[in-house]
């Protein structure tokens, strides 16, 4: 592309805004999805549970949060790019993209 793409004229633009800020439930005052919280910092206590109640990325996300101390997105993303088995992974997909009847 020669041009940035906000001087670049487009047939489509499709714009993914999400849901926003949740509204409060019953007048309680609790963190949004959009808001940083501390749920990765906390110190558990023995015999204490916690409920992960998601499905897919959403509940798996938070549960790694949950999981692994200072969590950060970023940092996860570059270990597992960085990781020669996944690495590998991604080549030969590419491949399989653009050689005719590779993996078959």
């Amino acid at each position: 592309m020669d041009k940035p793409f906000d001087q670049t004229e487009y047939d489509c633009v499709i714009v993914c805004v999400g849901f926003g800020k949740e509204k409060p439930f019953g007048g309680v005052r609790v963190p949004t999805y959009w808001e940083n919280d501390s749920l990765h910092q906390i110190d558990f206590v023995d015999g204490q549970h916690i409920l992960v109640s998601g499905t897919g990325d959403g509940g798996l996300v938070e549960l790694m949060r949950l999981m692994i101390v200072d969590f950060d997105h970023g940092r996860i993303l570059e270990t597992l790019a960085a990781h020669p088995p996944l690495q590998q992974l991604r080549d030969d997909m590419a491949r399989s993209n653009e050689t005719p009847g590779f993996g078959t």
